[in-house]
């Protein structure tokens, strides 16, 4: 595991949902309050919103590797905005149930922004662990140019899946790089992580195996977490939004709403840990 402090944390509050989770009763988190930004980071954004949320970034952290709590799994794109900010080479883990490689365009888009990653200078290899879904055209373009290696989510259970992504890592050819690691908890069983997007097949018990691994074999550069229950948000003049929202989260995920922020939070809290990130003193 990381040593203690490794990693400091800020709570991205796009929507809430980690808010409602207490989880700064136990690990030191800054929040940054991006609640008036959320009609226009929501699913994807515009360059414009991006760089305001840039901008409040600058503001409030400095150097030094961060663990960013995104919240809903339709923020990941804010991944992208971290990885354009990193300093030095670096290779990114990505733990999804779904690829977020399938087009091009918009930029920042929950549904590409790992393409638009993989073309980063910086960035020389991409591994994905726990899809249960193909990799889209562009996907499969960044395949073949060698910077994505793909373990999907039913080759990842139990000893076997660890040795699998042990031996995906060894081959990768990344040894002396420093990890920057994406969590979308939609790749875990939805008995385990209830969140707004349907899920994959891992374990938590798999992906604590394989967080892990990482946390000791490598410098963590820089992390962020996602794949809560934000529910679904009424956008103001955004109709292609609001669109989404009905077809992406038909039910809205209102029902167990308390039991599913609890889960999220204890999922929450076993990765912060792994990460080393620093406890409140009781």
């Amino acid at each position: 595991m990381g040593e203690p402090g490794d990693l400091r944390t800020t709570n991205l509050d796009t929507d809430g949902s980690v808010r409602r989770q207490g989880l700064g009763q136990y690990f030191k988190i800054d929040s940054i309050d991006l609640a008036d930004l959320r009609n226009h980071l929501q699913f994807y954004s515009s360059v414009r919103a991006m760089r305001k949320c840039a901008s409040r970034l600058d503001e409030r952290e400095g150097e030094g590797a961060t663990c960013h709590l995104l919240g809903s799994g339709d923020f990941h794109h804010i991944t992208l905005l971290m990885l354009e900010r990193m300093a030095s080479p670096f290779f990114l883990i990505v733990f999804d149930n779904h690829m977020d490689s399938s087009f091009a365009f918009p930029k920042y888009h929950c549904g590409n922004w790992m393409y638009h990653a993989s073309s980063l200078p910086l960035c020389r290899k991409i591994i994905h662990v726990g899809s249960t879904e193909g990799q889209g055209v562009f996907g499969r373009y960044a395949a073949r140019s060698g910077k994505i290696e793909v373990l999907e989510g039913r080759e990842c259970e139990g000893f076997m899946g660890l040795e699998r992504f042990k031996k995906t890592l060894a081959e990768a050819r990344v040894e002396g790089l420093p990890v920057y690691a994406s969590v979308d908890k939609d790749v875990l069983e939805r008995s385990e992580s209830p969140g707004d997007w349907d899920n994959g097949v891992m374990r938590m018990s798999d992906l604590s195996w394989m967080l892990e691994h990482v946390a000791k074999s490598f410098k963590v550069a820089g992390a962020d977490i996602t794949g809560e229950t934000g529910g679904r948000f009424r956008y103001s003049k955004k109709p292609v939004k609001n669109l989404f929202s009905y077809i992406e989260h038909p039910s809205g995920r209102a029902e167990g709403a308390i039991e599913a922020d609890l889960k999220q939070m204890l999922i929450n809290f076993e990765i912060l840990d792994i990460f080393g990130v620093e406890h409140v003193a009781s």
